[in-house]
């Protein structure tokens, strides 16, 4: 699945799915298999499957930031200092936090 914004909000890939992409390619990059041969050894006790996880992990971590991102300008999924700003624009007040007992 590629990223992509739709009804639904920002839709990213999962790390197996980046992991698949980097080992296998794009039509416009080639992966791991297409620069070394389909002989390479990419499991995860490997050294080229530990630097691949190491990379789909870097570019989830990165696609989670920018779903963040684009998610703290909804009022139902913004949190924190982004939820405030969102209600200041709408004209909405929230509510103080209770202590509990």
């Amino acid at each position: 699945m590629p990223n992509t914004i739709g009804p639904s909000g920002l839709q990213i890939q999962s790390v197996a799915e980046i992991l698949e992409e980097l080992k296998n390619g794009t039509p416009g990059y080639p992966g791991f298999f297409q620069i070394y041969g389909p002989d390479i050894n990419v499991q995860p006790n490997s050294p080229d499957g530990q630097q691949l996880n190491i990379w789909a992990q870097g570019k989830r971590d990165m696609l989670e930031f920018i779903q963040n991102a684009y998610n703290s300008f909804n009022p139902t999924l913004a949190v924190g200092t982004q939820l405030d700003q969102r209600c200041a624009i709408n004209g909405v007040f929230r509510q103080a936090g209770t202590r509990t007992l």
